[in-house]
Parts: structure tokens; C-alpha cells; sequence
């Protein structure tokens, strides 16, 4: 991995120093809610922008919430553990992780050695990646259902690409794009990059590690199955509307 992106991961941000400072998050950096159950894409994505990348953020746990945008959570030094339908996912070096806008995740605190990278992609931005994919298969559908935006599934597909080479290179080049050139004529390039990728991925049988759709229904079931049995001497029904963020009209 290019020297670069890797000194700009390392960097403590200024949003990872509130944190060990205050040992909270900063909510109003992803929403406008007082709560942190949503990741509005105008608090992290540029307005006129289809993508943006950052730093994944250490040193805290991040509570259980959904985005209004497609996630990839990319790991290249280090281990990131994703909650995922009561499920932990962990990844390593070399994982990338893909999450719909339904998909509800919840990820535990990492540690300064642990370096990810976030990439934030609006739906429209795989306009292209789309025309690329001819034949069908598990992307194609993952971004299909994207577009679509249906609102009743979740869905993640989490690959394991360390070792494979045009996969890395090309996630390197588009890292590397991202960070050091804002010119918005490399949307074109990167939508390209992004169809590469995808491209690659669906050519290598063995880096498909879970291609997991979660109904919502599903999900809440869990959610209160589990409650009540932890949580069943004192269980409300106004708690169980909190954890799956809901409201409970009178």
C-alpha cells in the first residue's frame, strides 16, 4: 500500500481527538437526529459529490444505525468487528465490506493500529458500474436492489481479497484518487474503477465470504426476542419502540 494513504489513515483526526477527550460521539457530524440511528449522506458526502471516502473512526463504539447511502468499509491493517443481525462480522487485512442503505450495523471500538478506510457512495454513482456488470450475479443484484431502494431488506456482502492483486491495485488507485485529486473530472475514472472492481470480484469465486439479505421483519423479531429474554423483569413496551426506532402513539 502506497506510503501516502497510509500516513493518511494513521493521522489522529480532529474527530478522534474530541473522542478520547470526551469519550463520546459527536453526533452532529453524521445527523441532524439527537440520536445516532441514521447517517444523513449531505453531513458526509460533499454536496455535488457522489462519493467521498474518510478514515474509518477509532477508539469508540459506534451504536446500532442505518445510512441513506451504500457503505464500503475496506480494512488494511488491523481487525474491524461489525454487529450485523446479532451477528459479529470481523474482518482483517485485505477485507472489504459492502452494506446497503436497509442494512443496520453497529461496529466496536477500534485501536490506532487498526486502519480502515470508509467509502460513502450514493446509489446514482453505480450508474456505470451497472452498465459494466453483463451478466447477472450477486453485485449486480446488490446494486440493483440499491437503486431500487427497497425498504424491507438489508443486505451485506463481505469479501476477503488480501493476496489478490488486480483487486488491491485497483482499490489502491481508487484510495489514492480520492484523497489526492478533487478535480470532479475523475468522477468518470473512479465510476470506472468502481466497475472494475466489481468486475473482479465477481471473477474470484473465493473471495465471496457472505452475501447475507436481512428482512426487516426478521430483524425486529430478533431484536425483541433478545430483549425480552436479557431484559424481561424490567421490559417496557416504550424501550423496545427506542431499540427499534419506532414511536408509540397514545
Amino acid at each position: 500500500m502506497d506510503s501516502r494513504i497510509l500516513n493518511f489513515l494513521e493521522k489522529i483526526t480532529e474527530e478522534e481527538r474530541d473522542i478520547l477527550a470526551n469519550k463520546k460521539i459527536n453526533n452532529s457530524i453524521y445527523t441532524n437526529d439527537k440520536d445516532f440511528t441514521k447517517v444523513e449522506a449531505n453531513k458526509v458526502i460533499d454536496a455535488g459529490s457522489l462519493i467521498n471516502i474518510r478514515p474509518h473512526t477509532r477508539f469508540i463504539d459506534f451504536p446500532q444505525h442505518t445510512h441513506e447511502f451504500v457503505e464500503a468499509i475496506y480494512v488494511l491493517r488491523g481487525n474491524i468487528t461489525n454487529i450485523i443481525n446479532n451477528e459479529e462480522i470481523k474482518m482483517h487485512r485485505g477485507d472489504i465490506l459492502f452494506l446497503n442503505r436497509n442494512i443496520s450495523h453497529a461496529i466496536k471500538a477500534t485501536d490506532k493500529n487498526d486502519l480502515a478506510i470508509n467509502f460513502f457512495i450514493k446509489p446514482n454513482f453505480f450508474d456505470e458500474s451497472l452498465s459494466m456488470l453483463k451478466e447477472d450475479n450477486y453485485i449486480k443484484a446488490f446494486i440493483t436492489n440499491a437503486l431500487k431502494n427497497h425498504k424491507k431488506v438489508g443486505q451485506f456482502l463481505l469479501f476477503k481479497t488480501e493476496g489478490i492483486i488486480p483487486i488491491e491495485n485497483t482499490l489502491e488507485n481508487l484510495i489514492f484518487s480520492l484523497i489526492t485529486n478533487k478535480n470532479s473530472k475523475e468522477i468518470n475514472i473512479n465510476k470506472k474503477l468502481i466497475g472494475i472492481l466489481f468486475m473482479y470480484l465477481t471473477q474470484t469465486n473465493s473471495a465471496l465470504q457472505k452475501d447475507i439479505k436481512v428482512n426487516s421483519e426478521q430483524k425486529f423479531g430478533k431484536i425483541i426476542e433478545s430483549y425480552i429474554d436479557t431484559e424481561y423483569t424490567t421490559a417496557t413496551l416504550w424501550e423496545i419502540s427506542d431499540r427499534l426506532n419506532m414511536t408509540i402513539f397514545q
